[in-house]
């Protein structure tokens, strides 16, 4: 029983690690898309304008 606790403890902190280094790369990802989006004077939090179709063309007024 003490070696499947051991096991199963080992396991456990592999995981861990492994879903920390994870969560480490989409914090990076995170950071480096805010850093590109601000570069190009884009807001994330605006909603994408939305456009409507009249006879076929492309209007790009918002919606």
């Amino acid at each position: 029983m003490n070696k499947k606790l051991e096991k199963a403890r080992a396991d456990a902190l592999r995981e861990s690690f492994r879903l920390g280094g994870a969560m480490a790369d989409l914090q990076r990802a995170s950071d480096e898309l805010t850093k590109v989006t601000r570069q190009h004077g884009i807001d994330l939090d605006e909603p994408p304008p939305t456009f409507r179709v009249i006879e076929g063309k492309r209007d790009d007024d918002r919606v």
